[in-house]
């Protein structure tokens, strides 16, 4: 489920949505990057997440950030994932991933260090997959909001 969204001074959108919210095949028009928490890292690590990243894909997100113990390997499994759809030579997506890094340090690269930042003529979505029942995903929610003032 979304659970909040707010607009940002640059006139960008971030979103908050729960772990569970993509499963129904759903997801936002347009997503110009997303950020996995800590508890979409780790349930995800084992099954599949091809379904979400197509979806996110279609929707055109460019830029995947991870955070959390499970990070690196969730990153590494969306590089993959999507340099098997890409037939192009051309990268046309930058995924990072936060393993040990501060959770205001992630925040604020997720909304301010993107090179989507670069297109103001755009107006972009910023999705936050996170947890409300996972302590991580609660402290970099607040991370998020308090870079996003």
């Amino acid at each position: 489920m979304i659970s909040s969204r707010k607009l940002l001074k640059n006139g960008c959108e971030l979103v908050f949505a729960d772990v569970e919210t993509f499963e129904d095949g759903s997801c936002p028009s347009r997503v110009s990057a997303v950020l996995l928490g800590e508890a979409f890292c780790s349930a995800k690590r084992s099954s599949g997440i091809d379904d979400l990243i197509s979806l996110l894909k279609l929707a055109n997100c460019r830029y995947f950030c991870c955070a959390g113990r499970f990070a690196e390997e969730m990153h590494d499994r969306i590089d993959e994932y999507l340099l098997q759809l890409d037939e192009s030579d051309e990268i046309l997506f930058t995924t990072t991933f936060h393993r040990d890094e501060p959770y205001s340090d992630t925040a604020s690269y997720f909304l301010c260090c993107t090179s989507l930042l670069a297109e103001p003529e755009k107006e972009h979505l910023f999705l936050a997959i996170l947890d409300n029942d996972e302590a991580k995903d609660n402290l970099l929610e607040g991370e998020l909001l308090a870079v996003s003032k």
